[in-house]
């Protein structure tokens, strides 16, 4: 079963979520990758807030791990 974007959104908080969490909240009916593209696609259009992670990861640091966390639109 595929959401709208509308939908994923309306599950998101105020709190910082990555994909995977969106996902069991959504009682895990779609897969993670489209929850992923419906969330990039909503923060690139303003709809929702997006922050990029990085940490270095592996042996010695050797490998760059980005996790991207969402939430929805904070009013300032």
């Amino acid at each position: 079963m595929r959401f709208s974007d509308e939908v994923i959104a309306s599950f998101l908080k105020n709190e910082w979520m990555t994909p995977p969490a969106v996902h069991r909240l959504l009682n895990d009916r779609c897969a993670v990758a489209d929850i992923a593209y419906a969330l990039e696609r909503l923060a690139r259009a303003g709809k929702i807030e997006c922050r990029h992670e990085a940490a270095m990861v592996g042996r010695h640091g050797t490998q760059v791990l980005c996790v991207n966390y969402y939430r929805k639109l904070q009013r300032r």
